[in-house]
């Protein structure tokens, strides 16, 4: 196939990984990268009489949600998650805290243009893990980073 007949067969373009933006409890975030939520299906196996038939019975939502975040000079970032990390106050253990009613994360992925073509709402989501990045005397051309791993109960895309 040459690069005209795959360009015919896919007119409308391709949606750029580079544009989106994150909203978590109505504060707007600009990750530098993000790794999007996922889901798989469990099936059940039915093989009693002629050929084997799976049939899907529960959603199982996997993987966490990964962001990484250039530090700011003043560390305002990692203070930001640090203080986000409300589900596990004083190192108890409060069920209660994490709303799964409630969307309180949403990644939108948009066009060169900025207009929405895609939006992941995600309901009970809560920082399981800050990590910064490795600092080191001859890292002299980097910057700092953030990255904050969350847990999601379940989320809807549209």
């Amino acid at each position: 196939m040459n690069i005209s007949e795959f360009r015919s067969k896919h007119k409308k373009g391709f949606a750029p990984a580079s544009r989106y933006s994150v909203s978590w409890h109505g504060n707007l975030l600009y990750p530098e990268s993000i790794t999007l939520p996922s889901r798989s299906y469990s099936v059940f196996t039915h093989s009693l009489f002629g050929s084997i038939v799976q049939y899907p019975y529960r959603e199982t939502y996997n993987d966490n949600i990964v962001m990484t975040f250039p530090e700011v000079a003043d560390g305002s970032v990692r203070m930001f998650w640090e203080d986000a990390s409300w589900a596990v106050p004083l190192g108890a253990a409060l069920p209660h805290v994490v709303n799964t009613g409630v969307a309180n994360l949403v990644i939108t992925q948009e066009d060169t243009s900025n207009r929405n073509i895609g939006e992941y709402n995600v309901f009970g989501a809560y920082v399981i893990g800050i990590v910064p990045s490795n600092l080191g005397y001859g890292m002299m051309n980097e910057t700092s980073k953030v990255q904050v791993m969350i847990k999601y109960y379940r989320y809807q895309y549209g």
